[in-house]
């Protein structure tokens, strides 16, 4: 019925977010900025998480950093804050940090995935 839909809440979509209580339509919701993100319903944005980034408004999720990049970044908003490791280190895709080759192991090149 015509009461019923009129009564019921509109959600903000995912990318988008309102922290206004009492909202009376879907102008309320307001776009995630770059390095941000949401879900569909959400009352704020999320920054993306180190070894993370989101360079667009309105996005739902963080990209991750390649395998043999790190970022310790939080809200990072290019791909640029994910660094190459360096020699001797490697890093798998999403990683906040690189981590050193074990003992007996070697990364001879910069950008190492594994050892």
């Amino acid at each position: 019925s015509q009461e019923a839909l009129s009564s019921s809440c509109i959600s903000c979509a995912a990318g988008r977010f309102s922290s206004q209580p009492g909202a009376s339509n879907g102008e309320a919701c307001q776009d995630c900025i770059p390095g941000r993100f949401s879900l569909e319903n959400s009352s704020q944005c999320e920054e993306c998480e180190p070894g993370g980034w989101s360079g667009f408004v309105r996005q739902t999720r963080c990209e991750q950093c390649a395998a043999g990049t790190a970022s310790s970044q939080r809200g990072a908003t290019t791909k640029e804050w994910c660094l190459l490791c360096g020699r001797g280190n490697f890093s798998l895709s999403g990683a906040a940090a690189c981590s050193r080759c074990a003992a007996g192991r070697a990364a001879n090149l910069v950008g190492a995935s594994a050892c």
